[in-house]
C-alpha cells in the first residue's frame, strides 16, 4: 500500500485510484456508524463526513507510521480509540 500512496502524486492514474478505494471504504463505514446510530446528514458531525475522516486518518497514520519506523501497535490503539470514540454510547 505505501508503494501506492507514494505514486498518488505522480501517476495520476494510482492517485485516482486510490481516492477511490478510499472513499468506497468510507461509503462503506458510513452505513456502520449509521447503524449504531450516527446521524446520516451531511453535516461535519454526521456519519458521511466522519466516515470519510475516520478513513483517512487511518490511513494516514499507518502510512507515517510506517515510513518513519513509528510503533504499529500505538497508531492501532490510537485509530482504535478514535473510531470507538465516534461511535455513539449505548
Amino acid at each position: 500500500m505505501r508503494v501506492a500512496v507514494d505514486h498518488t502524486a505522480v501517476i495520476p492514474e494510482i492517485g485516482a485510484m486510490w481516492v477511490e478505494v478510499l472513499e468506497e471504504n468510507a461509503a462503506a463505514l458510513r452505513g456502520v456508524l449509521v447503524r449504531a446510530g450516527v446521524p446520516n446528514g451531511s453535516g461535519p458531525t454526521d456519519a458521511g463526513e466522519l466516515a470519510r475522516a475516520l478513513c483517512w486518518m487511518t490511513e494516514r497514520t499507518f502510512y507515517c507510521a510506517t515510513t518513519t519506523g513509528s510503533d504499529l501497535q500505538t497508531a492501532l490503539e490510537t485509530c482504535d480509540f478514535v473510531w470507538r470514540s465516534a461511535l455513539p454510547s449505548r
